[in-house]
């Protein structure tokens, strides 16, 4: 929507200023923020290099302590046994980098004798057998081997892991850690399943979703709209479906009821895939995102999605980064201790490739996601990254990452001693105001005007007020008054958007209607006898009469004029084709021919009439042509001709059919005079012994001065009427000059009379 200057603009910038003030308050509040809890940013610190004994393709690695375990898959053909060497490798941490083990570092983590037995078990019974996974929990390492062609045939050995998780507190439990071996929910949500009872009959019915949204596959595609009307079949979304003839019960849909959105898993009739659509309950917009199928898990305070691959947020912006998501399932979620941070990890387990995607609850984004083999996170925060060539080699690349996933213990020791109101509220609960802050800057700012999003504002501000009442005190930077002059200007804002809207919908019906217009003309253009020049004139004609209805709708306040522009470029196209095509015809001697042969059928016409009343439709026909002729002019006047000479041969040709016009309009006049004497003497004759008669039955009638006086004027009246009657003849006009004579002389001469007779009465 496009607005122009008025009030509703003086407002909105009034909240934009707002907005921006709020942020600098809310930055303030986040610098504070940062000198009393401290704060660590995600950055490379470095890579490092570890070498295995074989050829291999790294599958997992996993930390205890200060010791990590890489596990890969490797293709020993000739050795009769495997042995944990030919599968592990133990590095350790030397407090700036991963290195293998030297003399003065032993192994600590794979020497136990019930471990080294159950490993050849495995190798020794499974022919096909192959690391698959490391899968770590709070007292528990696991291991799990692929033992079959599936994925579920699996060996899982398990190690008890101390309190500490220190490598020296490792040991080995044994070969059944299938049951521990689980991964979390794919989605942290339940689905269900649409019924009859949610089915709305009509014209075009649909199935109610929590009386919010109606959904149907039904006329050849999936449709979701957000009004109970069954009499439309439009909606906000539309996407194909296979088969068109599947009835309303056909399709399985599910559904889910989110804060801030509500999920729909749409399978239509005769189709395997799901579809999966977000519906945002804010911004009433849809969008199909079938990467919710695999796993999704709600963002903390309702801030919106995260799925493989990408995000979906409360505002309607989403992102889908362009990688492989396909197999991926969720894995974990890591919090980090100053509350800003989480990441959210993906994992495939035919490929062994995780996908870690961080979201920061402060800017509400997310970052890159990182794609690698494998992955360990060290209690200071520190992420260790494996990216594996597809290649078996014996050397392999770590990266090390520092992030703010800190151990609990770690942050709480590193973070500094502070004191006052904000070090008693608590790192987590700045940053959840923070973040509230400034996504109200991010409604104000970053959204198209609707009632739904100023609404949603309001709100908002509303939860932030009720939620944080220490943002009124000394240390909330101002912030609750910043708030406050907000939600007056908001509901200001919603005052005035009532008035944009409703000029809004003016000005769209009447684009919709020069639409309709145009697509009107366009076919009329396509129908026209293009044969003949007056298939051209009439189009052209209309053609630039709403091009000039579309330039008046360029004032009309809150008109889309981007639209309004593709509607007059589509209308000058039109023009241009049919301008290129009356030039063409027009050059041609014949294309004036069917309008002279039409004005010779007139003339004819004219000179054979039988009485005046006939005259008429050869008048109107004539005038048509000469209305005709005079758009020819203008039309080839406008038209652009290669050679002037072309133009003067076909005015010359124009000038002719205009001569045969008059031509034809002299013999019409003609006609109509030499008919018209006739029929006016017969008319002027009866018309005369009429008034004569009227005029001795007036004298007869009048038996008082007032009754005189009465017909006098009736009776001029009767002869005013025929003197515009014949007015085209003269030789009336001194006819019907003596008849108002008559009764005025003869009517006064009775009226006198009356009146010399009654005085006589009276002096008797």
């Amino acid at each position: 929507m496009t607005l122009d200057a008025g009030t509703f603009d003086v407002v909105r910038a009034r909240l934009d200023e707002q907005g921006k003030a709020l942020g600098g308050l809310a930055e303030r509040l986040n610098a504070r923020r940062l000198e009393l809890f401290g704060g660590e940013s995600t950055r490379l610190l470095g890579s490092a290099r570890v070498r295995t004994e074989h050829n291999a393709v790294p599958r997992d690695i996993v930390n205890v302590g200060d010791r990590f375990l890489l596990g890969y898959q490797v293709f020993l053909g000739l050795k009769a046994q495997m042995a944990p060497g030919d599968v592990f490798t133990e590095l350790r941490d030397d407090g700036q980098g991963v290195v293998n083990l030297d003399p003065e570092h032993p192994p600590r983590l794979l020497g136990d004798p019930a471990f080294t037995k159950d490993f050849a078990e495995v190798f020794q019974y499974y022919k096909d057998a192959r690391l698959l996974h490391f899968r770590r929990t709070d007292r528990l390492l696991l291991a799990a081997f692929q033992t079959g062609s599936r994925l579920t045939d699996l060996r899982v050995l398990r190690w008890a892991l101390d309190g500490r998780g220190a490598a020296e507190g490792l040991r080995y439990l044994d070969n059944r850690g299938d049951r521990d071996y689980v991964f979390p929910a794919a989605q942290d949500f339940t689905w269900t399943r649409a019924t009859r009872d949610m089915h709305v009959q009509g014209a075009h019915p649909h199935i109610a979703i929590d009386d919010e949204i109606f959904v149907e596959c039904i006329n050849g595609d999936l449709t979701i709209k957000v009004e109970n009307n069954t009499t439309s079949g439009a909606g906000i979304f539309s996407d194909p479906v296979d088969d068109p003839t599947q009835g309303l019960d056909d399709a399985e849909i599910w559904f889910a009821v989110l804060p801030a959105c509500i999920l729909l898993k749409v399978r239509p009739y005769r189709e395997h895939g799901w579809r999966h659509i977000v519906f945002n309950r804010a911004t009433r917009e849809a969008v199909r995102i079938d990467a919710i199928g695999l796993a999704c898990q709600q963002l903390p305070e309702g801030h919106g999605l995260v799925f493989p691959g990408g995000y979906y947020l409360s505002t309607g912006v989403h992102k889908l980064f362009p990688i492989d998501a396909a197999g991926m399932e969720f894995k974990r979620a890591i919090r980090a201790p100053n509350g800003e941070d989480v990441a959210y990890v993906f994992y495939r387990r035919d490929q062994g490739t995780y996908q870690l995607l961080q979201y920061s609850l402060i800017t509400r984004e997310m970052a890159s996601p990182v794609v690698c083999s494998s992955y360990c996170r060290l209690p200071d925060g520190r992420l260790v990254v494996l990216r594996a060539e597809p290649e078996p080699t014996r050397v392999h690349t770590l990266q090390i990452w520092q992030t703010p996933f800190l151990d609990e213990e770690v942050a709480a020791a590193r973070a500094p001693t502070a004191a006052g109101e904000l070090a008693n509220l608590g790192n987590r609960e700045l940053v959840r105001a923070v973040s509230d802050c400034l996504h109200l800057c991010r409604l104000i700012g970053a959204q198209r005007p609707t009632r739904q999003v100023y609404e949603e504002l309001l709100k908002a501000i509303g939860k932030v007020v009720d939620t944080y009442p220490w943002l009124a005190g000394t240390e909330g930077f101002g912030i609750r008054a910043a708030l406050d002059a907000l939600r007056g200007t908001a509901e200001r804002v919603i005052d005035e958007f009532e008035k944009v809207v409703a000029l809004t919908a003016q000005a769209e019906a009447k684009l919709v209607a020069a639409e309709k217009q145009a697509d009107a003309l366009a076919k009329a253009a396509a129908l026209a006898d293009r044969a003949r020049i007056e298939g051209f004139v009439a189009p052209l004609s209309e053609v630039r009469s709403a091009r000039g209805h579309a330039e008046t709708l360029k004032s009309v306040r809150y008109m889309d004029l981007a639209r309004l522009a593709r509607l007059d470029a589509r209308l000058a196209r039109q023009g241009e084709e049919l301008a290129k095509g009356a030039v063409e015809l027009l050059r041609k001697p014949e294309a004036l021919a069917a309008w002279k042969a039409e004005i010779a059928a007139v003339e004819a016409s004219a000179a054979g009439l039988a009485a005046v009343a006939e005259a008429r439709p050869v008048l109107e026909r004539l005038d048509a042509a000469a209305a005709g002729l005079d758009q020819l002019v203008g039309l080839v006047n406008a038209l652009e001709f290669a050679e002037a000479a072309a133009r003067t041969e076909v005015l010359e040709r124009i000038g002719e059919t205009y001569a045969s016009v008059n031509r034809a309009r002299a013999v019409l006049a003609g006609r109509r005079q030499e008919l018209g004497a006739a029929e006016a003497a017969a008319d002027f004759a009866v018309q005369d012994r009429l008034l004569a008669q009227a005029l001795a039955n007036a004298v007869a009638l009048c038996d008082s001065p007032e009754r005189c006086d009465e017909f006098t004027a009736k009776l001029l009246v009767q002869v005013e009427e025929l003197e515009g009657r014949f007015a085209d003849f003269d030789r009336y006009a001194s006819e019907l000059a003596e008849r108002r004579v008559a009764v005025t002389e003869q009517l006064a001469s009775r009226r006198q009379a009356l009146v010399d007779e009654r005085s006589r009465k009276a002096d008797g």
